[in-house]
């Protein structure tokens, strides 16, 4: 992931990291980027997104959408 910023020319904390499990949130986080967890898709864990300590929590496609036009 850092290395995918660098090759961008963009720093980590600039960068929205969109997960749908715990490990996308943990390691957006661990790269200092901004991190939205997705209460739908995969989700495939026993800790409901709304737990996994992300920077923003969606439940839909187009909640996301509207997130990364707040952020954007």
């Amino acid at each position: 992931m850092l290395h995918a910023a660098e090759l961008l020319d963009t720093a980590p904390e600039r960068i929205v990291y969109v997960g749908d499990d715990l490990c996308d949130v943990q390691a957006g986080f661990a790269a200092g980027m901004i991190t939205v967890a997705t209460a739908y898709g995969y989700c495939g864990n026993d800790i409901p997104p709304h737990h996994w300590h992300a920077n923003h929590v969606v439940d839909s496609p187009e909640d996301l959408q509207q997130l990364l036009r707040d952020i954007g």
